[in-house]
């Protein structure tokens, strides 16, 4: 009796193996071969050119191969040149397409899932504007997302968006952000002290001195970050940036295994283990922040939640409750994280590229300082408005040198179906559900019947009409985004860049050296692989001329 029951037993555990097994592969079979089967063959129905799938990686092991040889040499050394794209992305115009004048790109392959390349900017309005609701964030790449940013604007969609982008705007309106500028200033000349002691110290005689900029414009950039959003809690406000940098570093790192291997994320790796640490630290200090802030208030203790960015987002929040619509603790530290990120890599990347394209061509340096310079009484929020050459400066390197190269991942919502048929004002994309979208404005950037035969050429004057009068429609450009999603933080980052430049400009000269390699290279933001070394040498003048503040 007793050798039957354990017969069973085995033969129980073994058909749950069995069909464990079974389940797996079947699972397996679906999502690395019939889907993709059949996401084929309706792409190529529709006149989409698809690139052979291998199961399982897809094209992944090929670009991650092209990458890697990209990267291994510089584009040159001692001076720069502005045609890189095919270093970030040799894959796309090795397979996909053949040059940046293209207008369509082939379907290439991700893991299982196919993805398409938009690299026209008339596709691109369609997508982020025209039909926007009819496309959603690529659900993968918001997993991943959502690991460092939480449920942030960046990460949510639909009306959850909506509703929190219109709480969200009045801390980012343009007055408001202004009175920022102060703080920001503090930072500023913080760093740009600390470069004089450094010439004093080390090359008294020559007064120059290399330095990498985009180490210092990274740490300025946090200190004006952790200044700004956080205020008289800026200790904890860095803490909190530190933490994030390592988020962000450890996620990057397993990117592709997030695209490929199936719940990923919920491995004990050492790399996941150091995520849930870093991500409980960074939880439990920001929601601390918070409800001193609206205990304070509650009772009585302060008579509002602050100046900086965090009491601009807490006063807002509380005047939406009419509304019956408020973020809870947990929105609020997930656009906290957010803001970190995308006001931080963003900006420091920007700043870097200003300073190289300048260092390269004196002539807009020494054009920009004597604008800044015919400024410097009028005080920083007169001069913000009216450094017109600084913000040309500053437009054709996003232009060229956009800190974010591609736009986060969209998808066609399965809730609509596509059309063959084009409508009045936009021609429909017939994109079906399932096809990760990616816009690669850095492309689009380089689109000669947007922009015209230089578009490889450094031109500020481009820029001189604003952005409308610069190339032939407004989605043209799209260093920030287009449409609805636009990045909210556009204006902030404007005013950061403008002020960090006007007084470099005022107090230093800048040259790049003979040893600099160009190297623009995609890591999160586009950085330059092999640093962003600048002579700098100090321009000598008296305290009364210093950058006016009041």
């Amino acid at each position: 009796m007793d050798m039957n029951g354990a017969g069973i037993r085995t033969a129980m555990a073994v058909s749950v193996v069995l069909g464990l097994i079974s389940l797996v592969l079947y699972i397996l079979c679906k999502r690395c071969w019939w889907q993709p089967s059949s996401l084929a063959r309706l792409l190529r129905s529709r006149g989409f050119t698809v690139l052979p799938y291998t199961p399982i990686v897809g094209n992944s092991l090929e670009n991650g191969r092209l990458q890697k040889l990209a990267y291994s040499t510089p584009l040159c050394t001692g001076s720069s040149h502005h045609r890189y794209l095919t270093r970030i992305w040799p894959f796309h115009f090795a397979n996909c397409s053949p040059s940046s004048d293209a207008d369509k790109s082939a379907i290439f392959w991700l893991g299982p899932r196919p993805s398409l390349n938009i690299v026209n900017s008339h596709d691109a309005k369609v997508i982020l504007s025209s039909n926007y609701k009819e496309y959603v964030k690529f659900p993968t790449l918001q997993i991943v997302f959502q690991r460092v940013f939480g449920r942030s604007i960046l990460t949510i969609d639909g009306e959850e968006w909506a509703q929190r982008r219109r709480i969200l705007n009045p801390a980012f309106a343009s007055d408001k952000l202004k009175a920022m500028g102060a703080q920001m200033l503090v930072c500023i000349q913080e760093m740009l002290d600390d470069w004089e002691r450094k010439v004093l110290e080390t090359n008294a005689a020559t007064g120059e001195l290399e330095l990498d900029m985009i180490k210092e414009f990274t740490k300025v950039s946090a200190d004006v970050l952790s200044r700004t959003c956080f205020g008289s809690n800026f200790k904890e406000g860095k803490a909190v940036f530190e933490d994030q940098e390592g988020l962000i570093e450890a996620i990057y790192q397993d990117a592709v295994r997030y695209a490929i291997i199936p719940l990923y994320r919920f491995l004990p790796t050492a790399r996941n283990r150091l995520c849930w640490k870093l991500q409980r630290r960074i939880h439990e200090t920001l929601k601390t922040i918070i409800e001193n802030r609206m205990h304070a208030v509650q009772k009585c203790q302060a008579d509002s939640y602050g100046d900086d960015l965090l009491g601009r987002i807490l006063a807002a929040n509380g005047s939406s409750l009419g509304d019956g619509v408020v973020l809870t603790t947990q929105d609020i530290i997930d656009e906290c994280r957010t803001f970190f990120f995308a006001g931080h890599e963003t900006t420091a990347s920007l700043l870097a590229w200003a300073t190289m394209l300048m260092a390269s061509n004196p002539e807009w340096q020494d054009r920009a300082r004597e604008e800044v310079l015919e400024m410097r009484n009028d005080g920083y929020i007169n001069a913000h408005s009216k450094l017109k050459i600084l913000e040309m400066i500053l437009l054709e390197t996003l232009r060229l040198y956009p800190p974010i190269t591609q736009l986060i991942s969209r998808t066609r919502s399965p809730e609509y179906g596509t059309t063959d048929e084009a409508s009045t004002e936009e021609r429909k994309l017939n994109i079906p559900a399932g096809v990760r979208i990616n816009v690669l404005c850095g492309v689009m950037h380089r689109d000669k019947k947007m922009w015209g035969d230089d578009v490889d050429e450094f031109q500020p004057e481009r820029f001189a009409n604003g952005i409308s009068r610069a190339c032939k429609g407004m989605h043209g450009f799209m260093a920030f985004g287009y449409g609805p999603h636009s990045c909210i933080g556009q204006t902030f980052a404007m005013l950061e860049a403008k002020l960090v430049l006007a007084s470099m400009l005022q107090r230093f000269r800048f040259r790049l050296p003979e040893t600099y390699q160009h190297a623009p290279r995609l890591y999160g933001t586009l950085r330059p692989q092999h640093g962003m070394p600048l002579l700098i040498t100090p321009i000598h003048f008296s305290e009364t001329d210093k950058w006016v503040t009041m």
